[in-house]
Protein backbone atom coordinates (compact mmCIF):
# COMPACT_ATOMS: atom_id res chain seq x y z
CA UNK A 1 0.00 0.00 0.00
CA UNK A 2 2.76 2.46 0.93
CA UNK A 3 4.53 1.74 -2.33
CA UNK A 4 1.41 2.68 -4.27
CA UNK A 5 0.85 5.82 -2.24
CA UNK A 6 4.45 6.87 -2.88
CA UNK A 7 3.79 6.43 -6.58
CA UNK A 8 1.26 9.25 -6.33
CA UNK A 9 3.02 11.43 -8.89
CA UNK A 10 2.51 8.95 -11.73
CA UNK A 11 -1.02 8.26 -10.58
CA UNK A 12 -1.99 11.92 -10.50
CA UNK A 13 -0.69 12.43 -14.03
CA UNK A 14 -3.18 9.80 -15.21
CA UNK A 15 -5.90 11.32 -13.05
CA UNK A 16 -5.48 14.67 -14.74
CA UNK A 17 -5.60 13.09 -18.21
CA UNK A 18 -8.81 11.10 -17.70
CA UNK A 19 -10.71 13.10 -15.13
CA UNK A 20 -11.84 15.85 -17.49
CA UNK A 21 -10.73 18.44 -14.93
CA UNK A 22 -8.32 21.41 -15.14
CA UNK A 23 -4.85 21.59 -13.57
CA UNK A 24 -4.20 24.96 -11.96
CA UNK A 25 -0.76 26.27 -12.75
CA UNK A 26 -0.07 28.46 -9.75
CA UNK A 27 2.64 31.01 -10.11
CA UNK A 28 5.09 32.39 -7.57
CA UNK A 29 3.00 33.15 -4.48
CA UNK A 30 5.53 33.45 -1.66
CA UNK A 31 4.60 36.74 -0.01
CA UNK A 32 8.00 36.97 1.66
CA UNK A 33 9.68 37.44 -1.73
CA UNK A 34 7.24 39.99 -3.16
CA UNK A 35 9.76 42.86 -2.97
CA UNK A 36 12.49 40.82 -4.65
CA UNK A 37 10.14 39.84 -7.46
CA UNK A 38 9.19 43.50 -8.05
CA UNK A 39 12.84 44.51 -8.24
CA UNK A 40 13.52 41.60 -10.56
CA UNK A 41 10.77 42.73 -12.91
CA UNK A 42 12.16 46.28 -12.97
CA UNK A 43 15.61 44.93 -13.82
CA UNK A 44 14.05 42.87 -16.60
CA UNK A 45 12.70 46.04 -18.21
CA UNK A 46 16.22 46.99 -19.32
CA UNK A 47 16.82 43.60 -20.92
CA UNK A 48 15.81 42.53 -24.44
CA UNK A 49 12.14 41.44 -24.28
CA UNK A 50 12.81 37.79 -25.11
CA UNK A 51 15.75 37.55 -22.69
CA UNK A 52 13.71 38.54 -19.65
CA UNK A 53 13.77 35.87 -16.96
CA UNK A 54 11.06 34.49 -14.73
CA UNK A 55 10.71 31.77 -12.12
CA UNK A 56 8.71 28.69 -12.99
CA UNK A 57 7.74 26.28 -10.20
CA UNK A 58 7.96 22.59 -11.08
CA UNK A 59 5.35 20.60 -9.16
CA UNK A 60 6.52 17.08 -10.02
CA UNK A 61 8.72 15.04 -12.35
CA UNK A 62 5.93 14.72 -14.92
CA UNK A 63 5.75 18.46 -15.54
CA UNK A 64 5.84 19.04 -19.32
CA UNK A 65 8.05 22.12 -19.10
CA UNK A 66 10.54 20.37 -16.82
CA UNK A 67 10.67 17.46 -19.26
CA UNK A 68 11.32 19.81 -22.17
CA UNK A 69 14.15 21.53 -20.28
CA UNK A 70 15.62 18.12 -19.44
CA UNK A 71 15.61 17.13 -23.11
CA UNK A 72 17.51 20.29 -24.03
CA UNK A 73 19.94 20.50 -21.11
CA UNK A 74 19.98 16.96 -19.71
CA UNK A 75 19.24 18.49 -16.30
CA UNK A 76 16.34 16.69 -14.63
CA UNK A 77 14.22 18.82 -12.30
CA UNK A 78 11.66 16.84 -10.30
CA UNK A 79 10.38 19.74 -8.22
CA UNK A 80 11.28 23.26 -7.14
CA UNK A 81 12.09 26.50 -8.95
CA UNK A 82 13.75 26.90 -12.32
CA UNK A 83 14.70 30.15 -14.02
CA UNK A 84 13.63 30.50 -17.65
CA UNK A 85 13.63 33.21 -20.28
CA UNK A 86 10.76 34.17 -22.52
CA UNK A 87 12.82 32.82 -25.42
CA UNK A 88 12.99 29.44 -23.68
CA UNK A 89 9.20 29.37 -23.86
CA UNK A 90 9.09 30.45 -27.50
CA UNK A 91 11.45 27.60 -28.39
CA UNK A 92 9.07 25.04 -26.94
CA UNK A 93 6.35 23.32 -28.93
CA UNK A 94 2.56 23.24 -28.93
CA UNK A 95 0.78 23.06 -25.55
CA UNK A 96 4.02 23.22 -23.56
CA UNK A 97 4.85 26.50 -25.29
CA UNK A 98 1.49 28.01 -24.35
CA UNK A 99 1.77 26.87 -20.75
CA UNK A 100 5.26 28.32 -20.46
CA UNK A 101 4.28 31.64 -22.08
CA UNK A 102 1.30 32.13 -19.80
CA UNK A 103 3.55 31.50 -16.80
CA UNK A 104 6.01 34.08 -18.11
CA UNK A 105 3.27 36.61 -18.84
CA UNK A 106 1.81 36.29 -15.37
CA UNK A 107 5.16 36.45 -13.57
CA UNK A 108 6.41 39.44 -15.59
CA UNK A 109 3.06 41.27 -15.57
CA UNK A 110 3.15 41.50 -19.35
CA UNK A 111 0.20 40.01 -21.22
CA UNK A 112 1.75 40.87 -24.62
CA UNK A 113 4.02 37.83 -24.16
CA UNK A 114 0.94 35.79 -25.12
CA UNK A 115 1.32 37.03 -28.71
CA UNK A 116 4.10 34.46 -29.18
CA UNK A 117 1.84 31.42 -28.72
CA UNK A 118 1.65 29.53 -32.02
CA UNK A 119 -0.79 26.64 -31.57
CA UNK A 120 -4.48 27.05 -32.32
CA UNK A 121 -6.18 29.03 -29.53
CA UNK A 122 -2.87 29.15 -27.66
CA UNK A 123 -2.75 32.95 -27.77
CA UNK A 124 -6.35 33.23 -26.59
CA UNK A 125 -5.99 30.81 -23.70
CA UNK A 126 -2.77 32.52 -22.66
CA UNK A 127 -4.63 35.83 -22.43
CA UNK A 128 -7.48 34.10 -20.61
CA UNK A 129 -5.15 32.61 -18.01
CA UNK A 130 -3.40 35.95 -17.54
CA UNK A 131 -6.73 37.73 -17.11
CA UNK A 132 -7.84 35.27 -14.43
CA UNK A 133 -4.53 35.29 -12.54
CA UNK A 134 -4.43 39.08 -12.54
CA UNK A 135 -8.19 39.76 -12.35
CA UNK A 136 -7.68 41.93 -15.44
CA UNK A 137 -10.77 42.43 -17.59
CA UNK A 138 -8.76 44.45 -20.13
CA UNK A 139 -6.59 41.42 -20.91
CA UNK A 140 -9.72 39.63 -22.16
CA UNK A 141 -10.18 42.38 -24.74
CA UNK A 142 -6.97 41.26 -26.46
CA UNK A 143 -8.72 38.03 -27.47
CA UNK A 144 -10.01 38.05 -31.06
CA UNK A 145 -13.80 38.27 -30.74
CA UNK A 146 -14.38 37.34 -34.36
CA UNK A 147 -12.50 34.04 -34.43
CA UNK A 148 -12.57 33.12 -30.74
CA UNK A 149 -15.73 34.66 -29.35
CA UNK A 150 -16.47 31.82 -26.93
CA UNK A 151 -13.07 32.16 -25.23
CA UNK A 152 -13.50 35.94 -25.14
CA UNK A 153 -16.97 35.70 -23.58
CA UNK A 154 -15.80 33.14 -21.01
CA UNK A 155 -12.85 35.36 -20.12
CA UNK A 156 -15.13 38.36 -19.61
CA UNK A 157 -17.53 36.40 -17.39
CA UNK A 158 -14.79 34.82 -15.32
CA UNK A 159 -12.93 38.08 -14.70
CA UNK A 160 -16.22 39.92 -14.10
CA UNK A 161 -16.86 37.83 -10.99
CA UNK A 162 -13.27 38.36 -9.81
CA UNK A 163 -13.55 42.16 -9.92
CA UNK A 164 -17.25 42.36 -9.04
CA UNK A 165 -18.30 44.08 -12.27
CA UNK A 166 -21.66 42.74 -13.53
CA UNK A 167 -21.49 45.01 -16.59
CA UNK A 168 -18.63 42.85 -17.93
CA UNK A 169 -20.82 39.73 -18.03
CA UNK A 170 -21.23 38.47 -21.60
CA UNK A 171 -23.18 35.43 -22.71
CA UNK A 172 -21.94 32.60 -24.91
CA UNK A 173 -23.45 32.11 -28.35
CA UNK A 174 -23.44 28.33 -27.97
CA UNK A 175 -25.39 27.99 -24.74
CA UNK A 176 -28.25 29.60 -22.84
CA UNK A 177 -27.03 33.19 -23.00
CA UNK A 178 -29.63 34.64 -20.63
CA UNK A 179 -28.91 32.00 -17.99
CA UNK A 180 -25.16 32.54 -18.23
CA UNK A 181 -25.43 36.31 -17.97
CA UNK A 182 -27.85 36.08 -15.03
CA UNK A 183 -25.53 33.70 -13.18
CA UNK A 184 -22.48 35.85 -13.89
CA UNK A 185 -24.22 39.03 -12.71
CA UNK A 186 -25.49 37.37 -9.56
CA UNK A 187 -22.01 36.21 -8.51
CA UNK A 188 -20.33 39.46 -9.62
CA UNK A 189 -22.85 41.54 -7.64
CA UNK A 190 -22.33 39.38 -4.57
CA UNK A 191 -18.65 40.32 -4.60
CA UNK A 192 -17.84 36.90 -3.20
CA UNK A 193 -14.48 36.70 -5.07
CA UNK A 194 -13.44 40.35 -4.99
CA UNK A 195 -10.03 40.81 -3.44
CA UNK A 196 -9.46 37.09 -2.93
CA UNK A 197 -6.23 36.34 -4.75
CA UNK A 198 -6.44 32.70 -3.69
CA UNK A 199 -9.52 32.41 -5.89
CA UNK A 200 -7.72 33.57 -9.01
CA UNK A 201 -7.42 30.22 -10.70
CA UNK A 202 -9.15 28.64 -13.66
CA UNK A 203 -10.93 25.99 -11.61
CA UNK A 204 -12.65 28.33 -9.18
CA UNK A 205 -13.76 31.00 -11.62
CA UNK A 206 -14.91 28.48 -14.21
CA UNK A 207 -16.99 26.51 -11.73
CA UNK A 208 -18.60 29.63 -10.26
CA UNK A 209 -19.15 31.53 -13.50
CA UNK A 210 -19.88 28.69 -15.91
CA UNK A 211 -21.43 25.95 -13.73
CA UNK A 212 -24.57 27.73 -12.55
CA UNK A 213 -25.75 25.02 -10.18
CA UNK A 214 -22.38 24.55 -8.53
CA UNK A 215 -22.14 28.31 -8.07
CA UNK A 216 -25.54 28.33 -6.33
CA UNK A 217 -24.58 25.42 -4.08
CA UNK A 218 -21.22 26.92 -3.13
CA UNK A 219 -22.68 30.31 -2.28
CA UNK A 220 -25.46 28.67 -0.24
CA UNK A 221 -22.97 26.59 1.72
CA UNK A 222 -20.67 29.58 2.28
CA UNK A 223 -23.61 31.57 3.67
CA UNK A 224 -24.99 28.77 5.84
CA UNK A 225 -21.87 26.91 6.97
CA UNK A 226 -18.95 29.27 6.48
CA UNK A 227 -15.69 27.83 7.80
CA UNK A 228 -17.00 24.26 8.03
CA UNK A 229 -14.97 21.43 6.52
CA UNK A 230 -16.22 19.37 3.57
CA UNK A 231 -15.32 16.25 1.63
CA UNK A 232 -15.69 16.63 -2.12
CA UNK A 233 -13.59 15.94 -5.23
CA UNK A 234 -10.38 17.97 -5.50
CA UNK A 235 -11.33 20.52 -8.16
CA UNK A 236 -14.55 21.43 -6.37
CA UNK A 237 -12.57 21.45 -3.13
CA UNK A 238 -10.35 24.16 -4.57
CA UNK A 239 -13.39 26.43 -4.85
CA UNK A 240 -14.52 25.74 -1.29
CA UNK A 241 -11.00 26.42 -0.05
CA UNK A 242 -10.76 29.81 -1.69
CA UNK A 243 -14.07 30.90 -0.19
CA UNK A 244 -12.99 30.09 3.34
CA UNK A 245 -14.59 26.67 3.69
CA UNK A 246 -11.87 24.06 4.05
CA UNK A 247 -11.95 20.99 1.82
CA UNK A 248 -10.21 17.75 2.77
CA UNK A 249 -8.69 17.65 -0.73
CA UNK A 250 -8.07 20.41 -3.29
CA UNK A 251 -5.55 21.27 -6.00
CA UNK A 252 -2.90 21.50 -3.27
CA UNK A 253 -3.35 17.83 -2.38
CA UNK A 254 -2.87 16.08 -5.72
CA UNK A 255 0.07 14.04 -4.46
CA UNK A 256 -1.50 13.45 -1.06
CA UNK A 257 -2.76 9.96 -0.22
CA UNK A 258 -6.10 11.49 0.80
CA UNK A 259 -7.12 11.93 -2.82
CA UNK A 260 -6.90 8.15 -3.22
CA UNK A 261 -8.86 7.68 -0.01
CA UNK A 262 -11.71 9.93 -1.17
CA UNK A 263 -11.86 8.16 -4.54
CA UNK A 264 -12.06 4.82 -2.75
CA UNK A 265 -14.86 5.90 -0.39
CA UNK A 266 -16.99 7.26 -3.23
CA UNK A 267 -16.53 4.26 -5.53
CA UNK A 268 -15.88 1.18 -3.42
CA UNK A 269 -16.24 2.13 0.24
CA UNK A 270 -19.23 2.22 2.57
CA UNK A 271 -20.78 4.91 4.74
CA UNK A 272 -19.19 3.68 7.98
CA UNK A 273 -15.71 3.90 6.46
CA UNK A 274 -16.44 7.33 5.03
CA UNK A 275 -17.82 8.70 8.31
CA UNK A 276 -14.74 7.42 10.16
CA UNK A 277 -12.46 9.13 7.64
CA UNK A 278 -14.44 12.38 7.80
CA UNK A 279 -14.55 12.51 11.60
CA UNK A 280 -10.83 11.88 11.91
CA UNK A 281 -10.27 14.77 9.49
CA UNK A 282 -12.77 17.08 11.16
CA UNK A 283 -15.21 17.16 8.23
CA UNK A 284 -18.97 16.99 8.66
CA UNK A 285 -20.30 17.55 5.14
CA UNK A 286 -20.14 15.54 1.91
CA UNK A 287 -20.65 17.38 -1.40
CA UNK A 288 -21.55 15.33 -4.49
CA UNK A 289 -21.89 16.72 -8.01
CA UNK A 290 -23.62 15.09 -10.97
CA UNK A 291 -20.50 15.84 -13.03
CA UNK A 292 -18.65 13.17 -11.07
CA UNK A 293 -20.61 10.53 -12.98
CA UNK A 294 -23.04 12.14 -15.46
CA UNK A 295 -21.83 13.41 -18.85
CA UNK A 296 -23.70 14.77 -21.85
CA UNK A 297 -24.00 11.34 -23.48
CA UNK A 298 -24.58 9.09 -20.46
CA UNK A 299 -22.58 7.92 -17.47
CA UNK A 300 -18.84 8.46 -17.31
CA UNK A 301 -17.51 11.99 -16.77
CA UNK A 302 -14.92 11.99 -13.94
CA UNK A 303 -15.86 8.54 -12.70
CA UNK A 304 -13.03 6.89 -14.62
CA UNK A 305 -10.45 8.79 -12.56
CA UNK A 306 -12.14 7.96 -9.25
CA UNK A 307 -12.56 4.31 -10.23
CA UNK A 308 -8.91 3.98 -11.20
CA UNK A 309 -7.68 5.52 -7.94
CA UNK A 310 -10.08 3.40 -5.87
CA UNK A 311 -8.53 0.28 -7.41
CA UNK A 312 -5.04 1.67 -6.73
CA UNK A 313 -5.96 1.91 -3.06
CA UNK A 314 -7.16 -1.71 -3.19
CA UNK A 315 -3.82 -2.79 -4.68
CA UNK A 316 -5.66 -4.01 -7.78
CA UNK A 317 -3.95 -1.72 -10.29
CA UNK A 318 -1.02 0.69 -10.44
CA UNK A 319 0.62 3.26 -12.67
CA UNK A 320 1.91 0.56 -15.01
CA UNK A 321 -1.65 -0.12 -16.19
CA UNK A 322 -3.73 2.06 -18.43
CA UNK A 323 -6.90 3.34 -16.72
CA UNK A 324 -10.02 1.25 -17.22
CA UNK A 325 -8.51 -2.10 -18.17
CA UNK A 326 -8.43 -4.05 -14.89
CA UNK A 327 -11.08 -6.39 -13.54
CA UNK A 328 -11.34 -4.18 -10.46
CA UNK A 329 -12.36 -1.17 -12.54
CA UNK A 330 -14.76 -3.20 -14.70
CA UNK A 331 -16.64 -4.58 -11.68
CA UNK A 332 -17.25 -1.02 -10.49
CA UNK A 333 -19.05 -0.03 -13.71
CA UNK A 334 -22.76 0.31 -14.33
CA UNK A 335 -24.78 -2.19 -16.34
CA UNK A 336 -24.87 -1.25 -20.02
CA UNK A 337 -27.05 -3.18 -22.44
CA UNK A 338 -27.48 -3.17 -26.22
CA UNK A 339 -31.07 -3.45 -27.42
CA UNK A 340 -31.39 -5.02 -30.85
CA UNK A 341 -34.24 -5.56 -33.29
CA UNK A 342 -34.11 -9.33 -32.69
CA UNK A 343 -37.39 -10.59 -31.27
CA UNK A 344 -37.93 -12.65 -28.12
CA UNK A 345 -41.03 -14.13 -26.49
CA UNK A 346 -42.00 -12.76 -23.07
CA UNK A 347 -45.27 -14.66 -22.81
CA UNK A 348 -47.83 -16.19 -25.14
CA UNK A 349 -49.18 -12.82 -26.24
CA UNK A 350 -46.22 -10.58 -25.53
CA UNK A 351 -42.97 -10.20 -27.46
CA UNK A 352 -39.97 -7.96 -27.06
CA UNK A 353 -36.43 -7.34 -28.29
CA UNK A 354 -33.24 -9.09 -27.20
CA UNK A 355 -30.68 -7.03 -25.25
CA UNK A 356 -27.01 -8.03 -24.93
CA UNK A 357 -24.05 -7.34 -22.68
CA UNK A 358 -20.53 -6.85 -24.03
CA UNK A 359 -17.38 -8.66 -22.86
CA UNK A 360 -13.75 -8.25 -23.90
CA UNK A 361 -11.04 -10.88 -23.81
CA UNK A 362 -8.72 -10.44 -20.83
CA UNK A 363 -5.09 -10.86 -21.90
CA UNK A 364 -3.88 -11.61 -18.38
CA UNK A 365 -6.40 -14.29 -17.39
CA UNK A 366 -7.27 -15.42 -20.94
CA UNK A 367 -10.88 -15.14 -19.78
CA UNK A 368 -13.48 -12.44 -20.41
CA UNK A 369 -14.15 -9.16 -18.64
CA UNK A 370 -17.30 -7.06 -18.75
CA UNK A 371 -17.30 -3.75 -20.64
CA UNK A 372 -19.74 -0.85 -20.37
CA UNK A 373 -18.52 0.52 -23.70
CA UNK A 374 -18.92 -0.82 -27.21
CA UNK A 375 -15.52 -0.46 -28.91
CA UNK A 376 -15.36 2.30 -31.52
CA UNK A 377 -13.20 0.07 -33.71
CA UNK A 378 -16.25 -2.18 -34.20
CA UNK A 379 -18.45 0.62 -35.55
CA UNK A 380 -18.34 0.53 -39.37
CA UNK A 381 -15.21 -1.66 -39.14
CA UNK A 382 -12.81 -2.26 -42.02
CA UNK A 383 -11.56 -5.76 -42.85
CA UNK A 384 -8.75 -5.65 -40.28
CA UNK A 385 -11.03 -4.33 -37.53
CA UNK A 386 -13.53 -7.11 -38.21
CA UNK A 387 -10.89 -9.68 -37.25
CA UNK A 388 -10.43 -7.90 -33.90
CA UNK A 389 -14.18 -7.65 -33.27
CA UNK A 390 -14.64 -11.37 -34.00
CA UNK A 391 -11.71 -12.47 -31.87
CA UNK A 392 -11.78 -10.20 -28.84
CA UNK A 393 -15.40 -9.08 -28.35
CA UNK A 394 -18.14 -11.36 -27.05
CA UNK A 395 -21.86 -10.59 -26.91
CA UNK A 396 -24.17 -12.36 -24.45
CA UNK A 397 -27.99 -12.16 -24.69
CA UNK A 398 -29.32 -11.39 -21.20
CA UNK A 399 -32.69 -9.61 -21.37
CA UNK A 400 -35.88 -9.36 -23.37
CA UNK A 401 -37.06 -5.75 -23.54
CA UNK A 402 -40.82 -5.14 -23.48
CA UNK A 403 -43.75 -3.58 -21.65
CA UNK A 404 -43.82 -4.06 -17.87
CA UNK A 405 -46.69 -3.20 -15.53
CA UNK A 406 -45.68 -0.95 -12.60
CA UNK A 407 -47.40 1.27 -10.06
CA UNK A 408 -46.95 4.11 -12.53
CA UNK A 409 -48.49 2.15 -15.40
CA UNK A 410 -46.74 0.51 -18.34
CA UNK A 411 -43.06 1.22 -18.89
CA UNK A 412 -40.45 -0.30 -21.17
CA UNK A 413 -38.61 -2.71 -18.92
CA UNK A 414 -36.42 -5.81 -18.80
CA UNK A 415 -37.23 -9.51 -18.52
CA UNK A 416 -34.57 -12.12 -17.79
CA UNK A 417 -34.11 -14.45 -20.75
CA UNK A 418 -33.12 -17.42 -18.60
CA UNK A 419 -35.77 -17.09 -15.85
CA UNK A 420 -39.39 -18.13 -16.19
CA UNK A 421 -42.32 -18.36 -13.80
CA UNK A 422 -44.51 -21.42 -13.25
CA UNK A 423 -46.47 -20.60 -16.41
CA UNK A 424 -43.40 -20.41 -18.64
CA UNK A 425 -43.42 -16.59 -18.90
CA UNK A 426 -40.20 -14.61 -18.55
CA UNK A 427 -39.69 -13.07 -15.12
CA UNK A 428 -39.40 -9.31 -14.75
CA UNK A 429 -35.96 -7.95 -13.95
CA UNK A 430 -36.81 -4.86 -11.91
CA UNK A 431 -34.61 -2.24 -13.55
CA UNK A 432 -35.35 1.03 -15.31
CA UNK A 433 -33.85 1.80 -18.70
CA UNK A 434 -32.26 5.21 -19.32
CA UNK A 435 -29.48 7.25 -20.94
CA UNK A 436 -30.00 5.53 -24.30
CA UNK A 437 -28.10 6.46 -27.44
CA UNK A 438 -28.16 4.95 -30.89
CA UNK A 439 -25.07 3.23 -32.29
CA UNK A 440 -25.05 2.81 -36.05
CA UNK A 441 -23.04 0.25 -37.94
CA UNK A 442 -22.09 -1.95 -34.98
CA UNK A 443 -20.36 -5.07 -36.28
CA UNK A 444 -22.22 -7.41 -33.92
CA UNK A 445 -25.69 -5.83 -34.15
CA UNK A 446 -26.03 -3.40 -37.03
CA UNK A 447 -27.95 -0.42 -35.65
CA UNK A 448 -28.51 -0.81 -31.91
CA UNK A 449 -29.56 1.22 -28.86
CA UNK A 450 -27.01 1.37 -26.06
CA UNK A 451 -28.76 1.95 -22.70
CA UNK A 452 -27.93 2.05 -18.99
CA UNK A 453 -29.90 0.17 -16.35
CA UNK A 454 -30.86 1.99 -13.15
CA UNK A 455 -32.07 0.40 -9.92
CA UNK A 456 -34.02 2.38 -7.30
CA UNK A 457 -35.58 1.78 -3.92
CA UNK A 458 -38.97 3.08 -5.09
CA UNK A 459 -41.69 0.47 -4.49
CA UNK A 460 -43.24 0.42 -7.95
CA UNK A 461 -42.89 -3.24 -8.98
CA UNK A 462 -45.76 -5.70 -8.55
CA UNK A 463 -44.77 -9.07 -7.05
CA UNK A 464 -46.63 -12.39 -7.15
CA UNK A 465 -48.62 -11.42 -4.03
CA UNK A 466 -49.89 -8.25 -5.75
CA UNK A 467 -47.74 -6.09 -3.47
CA UNK A 468 -45.57 -3.24 -4.69
CA UNK A 469 -41.90 -3.73 -3.90
CA UNK A 470 -38.53 -2.14 -4.64
CA UNK A 471 -36.38 -3.33 -7.53
CA UNK A 472 -33.09 -2.52 -5.82
CA UNK A 473 -32.41 -6.15 -4.91
CA UNK A 474 -32.18 -6.99 -8.64
CA UNK A 475 -29.15 -4.71 -9.11
CA UNK A 476 -26.20 -6.19 -10.99
CA UNK A 477 -22.68 -5.06 -10.13
CA UNK A 478 -20.93 -3.20 -7.31
CA UNK A 479 -21.57 0.20 -8.89
CA UNK A 480 -25.12 0.32 -7.55
CA UNK A 481 -23.89 -0.08 -3.95
CA UNK A 482 -21.42 2.79 -4.23
CA UNK A 483 -21.75 6.03 -2.30
CA UNK A 484 -21.53 7.99 -5.53
CA UNK A 485 -24.51 6.12 -7.05
CA UNK A 486 -26.71 6.05 -4.00
CA UNK A 487 -25.90 9.62 -3.02
CA UNK A 488 -26.57 11.06 -6.48
CA UNK A 489 -29.33 8.81 -7.85
CA UNK A 490 -31.11 7.44 -4.79
CA UNK A 491 -30.75 10.46 -2.48
CA UNK A 492 -29.99 8.26 0.49
CA UNK A 493 -26.86 7.46 2.45
CA UNK A 494 -26.82 5.59 5.75
CA UNK A 495 -25.67 7.87 8.58
CA UNK A 496 -26.20 11.04 6.54
CA UNK A 497 -28.99 13.57 6.02
CA UNK A 498 -29.35 15.43 2.73
CA UNK A 499 -29.43 19.16 3.54
CA UNK A 500 -29.16 20.67 0.04
CA UNK A 501 -30.24 19.57 -3.43
CA UNK A 502 -30.57 21.62 -6.60
CA UNK A 503 -30.69 18.50 -8.82
CA UNK A 504 -27.04 18.95 -9.85
CA UNK A 505 -25.30 19.31 -6.49
CA UNK A 506 -26.26 17.44 -3.31
CA UNK A 507 -24.86 18.14 0.13
CA UNK A 508 -25.06 15.62 2.97
CA UNK A 509 -24.38 16.08 6.68
CA UNK A 510 -23.28 13.33 9.06
CA UNK A 511 -26.04 12.28 11.47
CA UNK A 512 -24.62 9.02 12.77
CA UNK A 513 -21.36 9.75 14.54
CA UNK A 514 -18.81 7.09 15.44
CA UNK A 515 -16.48 8.94 17.80
CA UNK A 516 -18.02 12.27 18.74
Amino acid sequence: MNTLRNAGISIILILLIIGGSWLVFQMYDDNSTETNITNEIKENETIEPYERTFVYIVRNENDEIAKTIAQNTYEIVKSGEIELTVQDCIDMEEYTQTKCLRSAATYLNDSSICENALIENGREYCYYNYAVEKADVDACKQINKNSDYEIYAMCMRDTAILVGDPSACIGSKLYNMNEQIANCKKIAESGILVGKEKCRNEITVWLLAESTYFGDATIWFTDEHNGEKVVTWWDYGTTFDCLGTESVISDQDLTDGKIIDVAYFLVDGNETELIEFMELDGAEYLVLQNELIVSSDGLGAKYGALNYLACVRNDETDASNEPGITQCERKNLWEQIYITTQECNISTNNTGNIAYRIYEEDDETEGWKYSAYYPDICLHPDSRSILYCKRYIRTDPVYCIGNVTTKKGYITGTYELNKTDEYGNLEVHKSQIGACKELNGAYHFGNVNSCTLFYTTNEIWLNNDNEYISGYEDRTGDFYDSIIYRGIFLDELDGFEKIYDNAYVKIYQITKRLYI
